[in-house]
């Protein structure tokens, strides 16, 4: 299912947009708008994981459950942004026991 959404613009916000459409490859606008909303939505939710764990204390583990991003991710945002992780020393076990099972596993 496709949804629409509209939103309305300033004369200056479509310019600055314009500008970094017409940088890009041939695309339409509207995939470059969509482009360009996801690349920001994945920016915002790096910004929030620096939040989580500077601000809120969670864990690299809740942060990922939390942004439904991999953990890697926001290990790698963290390190990026040069913060130092101190996450408990469980916390990556207790992650992998949540894993799904592996294909042909058996129950105990």
């Amino acid at each position: 299912m496709t949804l629409t959404k509209s939103i309305r613009l300033e004369p200056q916000e479509m310019d600055r947009i314009r500008t970094v459409i017409g940088l890009m490859p041939a695309v339409s606008e509207a995939a470059a708008l969509k482009h360009l909303l996801l690349l920001g939505l994945d920016a915002q939710k790096q910004d929030l994981a620096v939040l989580l764990y500077t601000r809120d204390g969670l864990t690299t583990g809740e942060i990922a459950e939390r942004l439904d991003m991999p953990r890697l991710e926001v290990l790698h945002t963290l390190r990026q942004r040069h913060v130092q992780v101190f996450d408990p020393p469980g916390e990556l076990f207790a992650n992998s026991l949540r894993q799904p099972d592996l294909p042909g596993a058996t129950e105990r």
